[in-house]
């Protein structure tokens, strides 16, 4: 089972956001997939998620600084241990690309942004622009 996060910006409205097109297309590949959501939203977002799919949905009310990238970076890496992503999707959201990316290297996983087709390749995921 392939173990996927999406950052979501806006949490609580995933259908209307990139991360809500991010979710439909890891559906749409009918493959075994283990989606978290990471975002900001309140209590009610976690329940709604699960309801368009995802495993689990970590919410938090705290936004990304882009000056403190590093520092950032160091917070996603020892938030998402635990759920050992093998990649990270990032929709078009500036202000955390660079974040996400430091995070990845630092998780060992493969990350995509700015993507508008994701494929499977053999056991792998690749997003195309």
């Amino acid at each position: 089972m392939k173990k996927i996060v999406i950052y979501a910006d806006n949490a609580e409205n995933p259908e209307k956001t990139h991360a809500g097109e991010l979710i439909s297309k890891v559906k749409k590949l009918h493959m075994d997939a283990e989606i978290t959501v990471l975002g900001i939203g309140s209590e009610d977002t976690a329940d709604h998620l699960q309801w368009h799919g995802v495993t689990t949905a970590v919410i938090t009310g705290i936004k990304f600084q882009p000056f403190q990238e590093d520092a950032m970076a160091q917070a996603v890496i020892a938030f998402l241990k635990e759920y050992a992503p093998d990649y990270i999707l990032i929709p078009a959201v500036t202000g955390v690309k660079s974040i996400f990316a430091r995070a990845a290297a630092g998780l060992n996983a493969g990350m995509t942004a700015d993507i508008t087709e994701i494929i499977v390749d053999k056991d792998y995921l690749k997003g195309k622009k």
